[in-house]
């Protein structure tokens, strides 16, 4: 598994758009699936009651895919691969044992008219929701997308304070809270749209007394008058299959390179710098490269400009890949460390079905560790202790038969010291490369 960026685990919906993403992007990506078919929560089959008849076992209608980041960005090329979504502007509706009926439809001003059908001011009720819905929609839907106790749902957090302060962020956040029964109850008068409604509650795995049940049946409501109710034509197993067809062709090489991570404990500080990917289908030999001065790093650890390149070539008998990583003017623990360089150079050709792997660019430029200097080229994973610090791998290798990875400087922190936090892991220098 090494040899890959990323490995997905399991082959539903969520996998397989991540892994076209990432694929996309040169990613080398591996997704894993113990089932005989792919698609997780999505399975059509042909047959079942009767001949001729397409049906979906589970997951049939894709409303808030379809309304996702990740769709728009795949969209074209899921198009290419014959995928064609159908709609309808009357998405629900429920039948009432005494004969009659309430329909949600795509249009705002009908389903107004719908629900004071059934109670006068309902209507009115419902464009409140939806536009105070509307109003803090980044938010709502960010929250469905964001994993919480991360980066980026602390960033959301605080996007939710600046917004409504400390008392309206906690009444937003009892709003979210609030069952489906309650929030029916409290906002529509008739039993049709509460019929109409509730059970879509149960679409989302939730009962209707459970916290967060109203929020969530606010959300597949507005997205069903947002979006309708699209559906693959020839099922679901039609955007399976362009998913991971998307993964299977995205071509056969891979890596990356990046200039600086700084880690304390499990703790990601900084980085990486500079991420430069070599694409999947390799640059045509056109050099990719991005650089800058990186300035996130914690005390004391400072380096001066970063340079990261990717460029490979696809040919019938040889592709190759090659990926650097350049740093210049790095000092960590106030002297303690420094060099004029640092250089991560991975480079792979597959040749008439032999693959070879070239790590020679890589070497140091004026490297000192505590006043003593460094070879230039050092030999491949050589360990040095550094008294009073911890120790620090130079010229760091990892290779298979497919794959290269330098880590040209990594330091691990392991005693304490008056200049870098104990735990502290710092890599500089990281190039990867493969094919497969």
């Amino acid at each position: 598994m090494a040899g890959f960026d990323a490995v997905f685990v399991g082959a539903g919906i969520n996998s397989l758009a991540g892994a076209a993403l990432l694929s996309r992007a040169g990613w080398s990506v591996c997704v894993l699936e113990r089932e005989d078919e792919l698609g997780g929560c999505i399975k059509t089959v042909n047959d079942l009651t009767a001949p001729g008849f397409t049906h979906e076992l589970l997951a049939a209608w894709h409303p808030l895919w379809t309304g996702s980041p990740a769709y728009a960005e795949l969209k074209g090329e899921l198009d290419r691969r014959g995928l064609e979504y159908l709609n309808t502007d009357l998405p629900t509706g429920s039948a009432f044992p005494d004969g009659s009926s309430a329909f949600l439809t795509t249009s705002l001003e009908d389903n107004v008219a719908e629900l004071d059908r059934h109670a006068a001011g309902d209507g009115a009720r419902w464009q409140a929701m939806f536009d105070a819905f509307m109003k803090d929609a980044d938010l709502s839907f960010g929250v469905l997308g964001t994993e919480l106790w991360s980066g980026a749902g602390l960033t959301l957090g605080r996007q939710a304070l600046r917004r409504f302060g400390r008392r309206g962020l906690l009444a937003y956040a009892g709003g979210v809270l609030t069952s489906c029964r309650d929030w029916l109850g409290d906002t529509f008068e008739s039993d049709a749209a509460h019929g109409l409604l509730a059970p879509w509650t149960l679409h989302t795995g939730l009962g209707p007394d459970q916290a967060t049940s109203g929020f969530m049946t606010q959300v597949v409501a507005c997205a069903l008058q947002l979006g309708g109710m699209p559906v693959p034509r020839g099922g679901g197993g039609q955007l399976v299959d362009a998913l991971a067809g998307i993964v299977r062709s995205a071509g056969p090489l891979g890596g990356r390179a990046w200039g600086s991570r700084v880690s304390v404990g499990s703790s990601l500080e900084s980085g990486p710098s500079f991420t430069t990917y070599l694409p999947c289908p390799g640059t045509n030999g056109k050099l990719i490269k991005q650089s800058g001065a990186v300035t996130s790093l914690p005390a004391p650890i400072q380096v001066g400009s970063v340079t990261n390149t990717a460029v490979g070539s696809v040919g019938k008998l040889v592709t190759s890949g090659e990926t650097t990583s350049r740093i210049v003017d790095v000092n960590l623990g106030d002297g303690q460390i420094t060099a004029d360089l640092i250089k991560a150079d991975a480079a792979i050709q597959r040749k008439n079905g032999q693959i070879t792997i070239d790590t020679s660019g890589s070497h140091f430029g004026s490297l000192f560790i505590q006043g003593q200097g460094q070879a230039a080229a050092p030999d491949p994973n050589t360990v040095i202790e550094i008294p009073g610090l911890g120790k620090v791998t130079l010229y760091e290798v990892t290779r298979a038969r497919n794959f290269v990875i330098v880590r040209m400087f990594h330091l691990q922190v392991l005693q304490d010291n008056p200049d870098i936090p104990i735990g502290t892991d710092v890599v500089l220098g990281y190039a990867k490369v493969s094919v497969h």
